[in-house]
């Protein structure tokens, strides 16, 4: 697979995490270490469903973004068997107790907010490529970025494909 489109996929959660409040501790060129929030107690219901929607978010943004990088070159890395393998995907399929509805609402924010802070994600993703430069402050640095960009492709055409699989026809 492109390691450019990689490095967008998890520059996507990375930044997904950063702003759910989730401390970062490792970023590499395939996978993003996170110290995890606390358990929510099963009678917050309310925060249970906060959790829901951050686990959902952040499943969702590595495919999302990644999308949104490479367009329906996408499809070129990603067969349907492959998607559905993923761990995101898992997670996702593990989630589909919200009403469809709702996770809809939710991919399609993902995608409205990680178009919001393109700049930081494309930082990002140019920090993971860049495997000599340490990432050790990078919630100090995705703060700090400046970069005000829009992604090229929208990725209305992978949330419809989420949505088929997670919820049929």
């Amino acid at each position: 697979m492109n390691r450019k489109k990689v490095a967008f996929h998890e520059a996507s959660h990375v930044v997904i995490i950063h702003y759910a409040g989730i401390e970062i501790t490792k970023i590499s060129p395939s996978e993003v270490e996170i110290n995890p929030p606390p358990q929510v107690g099963k009678n917050d219901q309310q925060k249970l469903k906060d959790q829901t929607f951050k686990q959902i978010t952040i499943a969702a943004s590595g495919l999302i973004g990644e999308y949104m990088f490479a367009g329906d070159s996408f499809w070129n890395d990603h067969t349907r068997k492959d998607l559905l393998q993923s761990e995101d995907m898992k997670i996702l399929k593990g989630l589909t107790v919200i009403p469809k509805d709702a996770m809809h609402l939710v991919l399609r924010s993902t995608e409205t907010f990680l178009e919001s802070v393109w700049g930081k994600v494309e930082y990002v993703a140019d920090r993971i490529l860049d495997h000599d430069k340490p990432h050790q402050d990078i919630n100090f640095e995705i703060m700090k970025t400046q970069r005000q960009r829009k992604p090229e492709h929208s990725a209305a055409r992978l949330i419809k494909f989420i949505m088929t699989e997670l919820y049929g026809g």
